[in-house]
């Protein structure tokens, strides 16, 4: 069964008449003027005209001659006979969605504005941002040397004390750990699940390109979400944890040590043991010049190297931060 068709619409540019039929009326009954096919437009929602008995045979297409859209049967144009050979179909317009009897996604209309140009202040705007950005990468990434003088040296080391012991924690029940004990179930949301809820339907416009448009219904399933319970477990169970931090901090005299550790138990319940280990090695460095501190990290073997109130060259950025590595 061939599916209706409707009427585009266009409006005359020569006269000025408005709202005339895309296929039906190929001239302004006004002037006499030939139809543009550039400023075919779909009529608004619930004001179209169904074409009778019309059968679709392919979009018209646009005499190079005189612009006259002829049909995709002619082998000449109606208007000034020049052949179809060579000559090219008529633009269409961009599908339009309506919805509950309002246009969703309208495609441009012949009364549309020309595209916007950018405003002068916005221009501006943007340029006086890639300027800033252009300065800021250019300070960032230059750089130059700087005389700095070795104000300190610092050293920090530090061991993590953990415990074992009982800690509470909770899993899904199907995860409990091994060794869990005191143990307390509840329901909870574990997840969802997309359930069909209906379908959301609306109407696609589509211009057929011979002064004409169908309608094509379109629908998607609508899903709300179900939430899918499972059982929750509350637990003890005996695990290692950190307790406390022993550190030790100091300068290039004395030497670095690790700190010493007084450990509780070494066995069973509430007994403890030394953890993660973390040491950090930073040299003072003031600019000889402006005076400016900074601070860099070493491996502890380069830290020992640099002598207190020795002088080198470093590279600095151009927004003041020490390029650390290039210490010499």
């Amino acid at each position: 069964m061939t599916e209706p068709a409707f009427e585009m619409l266009w409006d005359c540019s020569s006269c000025g008449t408005t709202g005339l039929l895309g296929k039906s009326q190929r001239r302004c009954p006004n002037c006499g003027a030939p139809q543009d096919p550039t400023r075919r437009y779909f009529p608004k929602p619930g004001e179209a005209v169904e074409v009778k008995g019309h059968s679709f045979v392919g979009a018209d297409w646009s005499c190079a001659a005189c612009s006259t859209p002829c049909g995709a049967a002619a082998s000449f144009c109606v208007n000034c006979g020049n052949p179809k050979d060579g000559n090219v179909a008529v633009a269409t317009k961009a599908d339009r969605i309506v919805k509950d009897g309002a246009v969703v996604a309208p495609s441009p209309s012949p009364s549309s504005a020309a595209p916007r140009s950018t405003p002068a202040w916005l221009k501006a705007a943007l340029a006086a941002f890639v300027a800033v950005v252009v300065v800021v990468l250019a300070l960032f990434l230059w750089k130059k040397d700087a005389t700095v003088d070795v104000t300190a040296h610092r050293w920090t080391r530090e061991i993590d004390v953990e415990r074992f012991d009982a800690v509470r924690d909770d899993a899904w029940c199907d995860a409990l750990p091994a060794g869990a004990y005191n143990v307390s179930r509840h329901r909870a949301v574990r997840t969802t699940r997309r359930i069909p809820d209906g379908q959301d339907c609306h109407d696609r416009n589509v211009d057929k390109g011979d002064g004409t448009f169908v309608v094509k219904k379109e629908c998607t399933t609508k899903y709300r979400e179900e939430p899918v319970y499972d059982d929750r477990c509350a637990f003890d169970v005996d695990r290692w944890r950190v307790v406390r931090t022993a550190q030790a901090s100091g300068a290039l005299v004395p030497l670095p040590a690790w700190p010493v550790l007084r450990l509780a138990s070494t066995a069973g319940r509430g007994a403890e043991r030394a953890g993660a280990r973390r040491e950090s090695y930073v040299l003072v460095l003031r600019d000889a010049r402006s005076g400016k501190t900074h601070e860099c990290a070493y491996a502890e073997d380069r830290w020992r190297g640099v002598a207190d109130a020795s002088r080198h060259t470093i590279k600095v950025r151009g927004l003041g931060g020490a390029v650390c590595d290039t210490l010499r």
